[in-house]
């Protein structure tokens, strides 16, 4: 996870460990590094946008498939993020496609096919600098 402050002056990043246990443990460690990137104490004030990109099928906000997280199966994502950050504009995106607009980007290649390998295969497809 990353934060940036609005004017580029703070940035912070961490990294999550995910617990064995369900969903509702899996939330509650990314309430605390939400909190600890914000600034403990503070929450989400000062947060003026999310983004979340994840491996995982969303329907109408709803978590259709994830596996390798299948407890979340069924989870209301769209619910976790306004609990975890309430009043937040989010955005969220499959990381296949995710990671081929940030390729895209860095290599200053408006299309681009992305392949990434991790605990399957997966990736993405930017045409002109955007998801088709």
């Amino acid at each position: 996870m990353r934060y940036e402050s609005a004017d580029g002056g703070v940035r912070r990043d961490t990294v999550l460990a995910w617990p064995s246990g369900g969903p509702e443990q899996d939330v509650a460690v990314l309430a605390r590094a939400v909190g600890e990137l914000t600034g403990a104490g503070r929450g989400p004030a000062g947060v003026r946008a999310a983004g979340l990109a994840l491996p995982a099928s969303v329907r109408d906000g709803r978590v259709t498939a994830w596996p390798s997280r299948p407890s979340w199966t069924g989870l209301d994502l769209d619910a976790v993020l306004e609990r975890v950050l309430p009043g937040v504009p989010t955005a969220r995106e499959d990381d296949g496609s995710a990671a081929a607009l940030a390729e895209a980007a860095a290599a200053n290649c408006p299309d681009l096919v992305f392949l990434g390998l991790g605990t399957g295969v997966g990736g993405g497809l930017g045409l002109g600098g955007r998801l088709p």
